[in-house]
């Protein structure tokens, strides 16, 4: 599965909790991974982690997907980061 498809399954999955109005910290960090900032988007999962313990499925999809996307992030050079953000894609 590539970013974009993890990325839009998480959002799925949050949308569903809380009767449907989803969970605000996976949110917000699907706003970071649309703008292009994979690490902003990893560091607010990461801050707000101990709000995902009620939500064992989301936090077992984002330690099972979202950890591997963090290694290949780190594995990019520089102008590959920056050329991805210009485009706004996910990788």
């Amino acid at each position: 599965m590539n970013n974009k498809k993890l990325f839009e399954k998480l959002d799925t999955m949050q949308s569903l909790e809380n009767n449907g109005r989803g969970i605000q910290c996976v949110k917000n960090a699907g706003f970071d991974f649309r703008a292009g900032d994979i690490q902003g988007g990893l560091q607010t999962l990461l801050i707000d982690s101990d709000k995902l313990t009620q939500y064992p499925e989301i936090e077992d999809f984002i330690h099972d997907n979202l950890i591997r996307i963090k290694m290949d992030w780190d594995m990019l050079d520089q102008d590959k980061k920056e050329r991805w953000r210009i485009g706004n894609k996910l990788i």
